[in-house]
């Protein structure tokens, strides 16, 4: 116990191959086990005295794979029409198509039925939806080459 910091420091059992280096503050009952096979838990103090236990919760920062959220993609073409797919630019992938600026042309991403029914609060904390993209830009050799690519996402 450091009396200075108000604190309790000390070491986790050695499980699955690892340990951690654990500080709990004797003010709030919580505390963390330092970052150990890159995550951590949080720890809280449940009793007193001799009837004392400490609830290590689940690790937090571990890599843990995504749950996909499935859906439909559309597109409209330059002039604001349903397309099958994005701009051709002669990729030799047919699969990767391409969204036309300073037109109607654009991509439109709708979450299923069954996606609907999974969505909750807590699927998009801080009501952001997490946006992963690959983006290239294609330009041809008219215009200015030097000039930045301007473009939304909304």
């Amino acid at each position: 116990y450091d009396s200075d910091r108000k604190e309790w420091t000390g070491r986790t059992s050695f499980d699955r191959h690892h340990f951690h280096d654990v500080i709990i503050s004797n003010e709030t009952k919580r505390g963390i086990a330092m970052t150990s096979k890159g995550h951590q838990h949080e720890i809280t103090v449940i009793g007193e005295g001799t009837d004392v236990q400490f609830e290590v919760g689940p690790p937090v920062g571990d890599l843990l794979a995504r749950v996909p959220v499935y859906g439909e993609l559309s597109f409209l073409d330059r002039y604001g029409n349903q397309a099958e797919s994005g701009l051709n630019v002669g990729k030799s992938w047919g699969y990767r198509t391409y969204i036309e600026g300073n037109t109607l042309n654009t991509a439109i991403w709708k979450f299923g039925d069954q996606a609907t029914n999974q969505i909750t609060s807590a699927t998009f904390p801080d009501e952001k939806i997490p946006l992963e993209m690959d983006l290239r830009v294609f330009r041809t050799n008219r215009g200015d080459i030097e000039s930045k690519i301007r473009g939304e996402v909304i």
